[in-house]
């Protein structure tokens, strides 16, 4: 499998995820629509969390046009990851959105949970990930609460 999880200086080479998607580097898809890759592609570390931060950067601004009331920036960076995995265009449609927009901060978490699924199965490792992001959204990571 490929990916940037080996010692610093891996390399990180394509692969097929969990659930049939071309990836490279830290999550980096076609989805991203930053920079196109094919299978045996493989990528320094050092380019790939260069193309981390572009990537990052374009789901961060989707979710602050999107999210209409406030949002500390652990609340923010909880949205923006969550979209860098799920995709701008479900982020926008998603119930989630549409509550947290009425107001209604404490139905995040739960909602969270829901995205734990890929090609039509529920999977361990997304569920883990929703759970944790569900606490980092509940801890406010810290910050202050609005």
């Amino acid at each position: 499998e490929g990916g940037c999880y080996g010692p610093v200086g891996a390399e990180c080479e394509a692969y097929i995820d969990p659930v049939g998607e071309l990836t490279i580097g830290y999550g980096h898809t076609m989805m991203a629509n930053t920079l196109d890759f094919t299978m045996g592609d493989v990528w320094t570390e050092e380019f790939a969390t260069d193309q981390l931060d572009i990537d990052i950067r374009q789901y961060w601004d989707a979710v602050d046009a999107a999210v209409t009331v406030p949002l500390n920036q652990c609340q923010l960076s909880v949205l923006t990851v969550w979209t860098y995995n799920v995709g701008s265009g479900a982020m926008r449609s998603s119930t989630l959105v549409r509550l947290l927009n009425q107001g209604n901060y404490d139905a995040v978490p739960p909602q969270l949970l829901r995205w734990n699924k890929g090609g039509g199965r529920v999977l361990r490792g997304l569920s883990i990930r929703r759970a944790a992001e569900g606490e980092l959204w509940t801890s406010n990571c810290g910050d202050e609460p609005l």
